[in-house]
């Protein structure tokens, strides 16, 4: 069912449960390190965190990484973006030199579902007999919708237009990345293939609810339908800058990259559904700190895979940590 692939790619991993996907072998993939000394706005006007070491651009080639340490133990951190070109070539010199002996790799969480949120979802997010998408949105939502749909060669508003304003963003933005060959959470899944080459365990740091989320999409009142549209909307405009982005994130150029970095179309619409943001919180953040805390607790070295906009934002992973006493350090080996 398309409207469901789309629900979980757009949402995160797609993998096993929790319980088959830690005993899964996989590897640690390189890390973003840096962001300005005083709290500062990317182009999305997302606030990054506090850091007072500023690292312009990495010193050894390759993604820059964050080091975590307490006692005994070292957590390296490769900040990643979510959304990257299929064909962004990136050195992993450094990152196969750390996954040599790591404890485990920490990756985001897989997403979960049944059958049945399937069938309230796709029954749900259809537009009433008769009703079409130009019926319930503005004529300048509509105007950019037609436009989106028209800029990308083999696409049709007739696939879309039958579905709540939500959904039909939702498929048009998925349909964007394939067409033009762009990969959610694809740094992270090279990262794992990397760490099963080199014999790593991997554990996720937590489970998505993907009925949970699918139910709250249907809770969207007309107003937040046409915002997640518009949303959508803005997030394939906002990929003319990715080649850009990306390069600089390969790199080791944080500065560049967080510059130019948007948040995800699918998590902004998410977060404006009634309790997702307390599920982000909780999961999104509060998982990755829990994974990352435990690691911590294990003398050796692990390595975590975070995506820029868990890990970097204000009371993100990285000011949980710090706020905990781990002490964070800028990519020097």
């Amino acid at each position: 069912m398309k409207a469901r692939a789309a629900l979980f790619s757009l949402l995160c991993l797609v993998g096993a449960s929790g319980a088959e996907a830690a005993t899964k072998r996989a590897a640690p993939s390189p890390a973003v390190q840096s962001v300005p000394s005083q709290a500062s706005e990317g182009a999305s006007g997302q606030e990054w965190s506090d850091v007072t070491e500023v690292v312009v651009r990495a010193k050894v080639s390759g993604p820059a990484m964050w080091k975590l340490k307490r006692g005994d133990a070292t957590v390296w951190v490769m900040g990643v973006p979510v959304e990257t070109p299929q064909d962004l070539q990136w050195d992993q010199t450094r990152l196969k030199r750390i996954l040599k002996g790591v404890n485990f790799v920490i990756v985001p969480g897989f997403s979960r579902g049944s059958s049945q949120a399937d069938k309230r979802w796709l029954a749900g997010s259809e537009l009433p007999y008769g009703t079409h998408l130009e019926d319930v949105v503005a004529p300048k939502t509509y105007a950019r919708f037609k436009a989106a749909v028209a800029h990308e060669p083999g696409l049709r508003a007739a696939d879309y237009i039958l579905d709540r304003p939500m959904r039909a963003g939702m498929e048009l933005f998925e349909d964007v990345l394939k067409a033009r060959g762009i990969r959610r959470y694809d740094m992270t899944r090279q990262v794992m293939a990397l760490a099963d080459a080199a014999g790593a365990r991997t554990k996720i740091a937590y489970t998505v609810n993907a009925d949970l989320l699918s139910d709250q999409w249907l809770l969207l009142d007309a107003k937040g339908n046409e915002a997640c549209l518009t949303i959508f909307l803005d997030g394939i405009d906002n990929l003319k800058s990715l080649p850009g982005m990306t390069r600089a994130w390969s790199e080791g150029d944080v500065k560049t990259a967080l510059a130019s970095y948007r948040d995800s179309a699918m998590l902004t619409c998410n977060l404006t559904t009634p309790g997702w943001r307390e599920q982000y919180d909780a999961l999104f953040i509060g998982g990755m700190v829990s994974s990352i805390g435990e690691a911590l607790a294990k003398p050796g070295k692990s390595l975590a895979v975070v995506p820029f906009s868990d890990l970097l934002r204000k009371d993100g992973v990285l000011d949980r940590l710090r706020a905990q006493g781990v002490e964070v350090s800028s990519p020097v080996e």
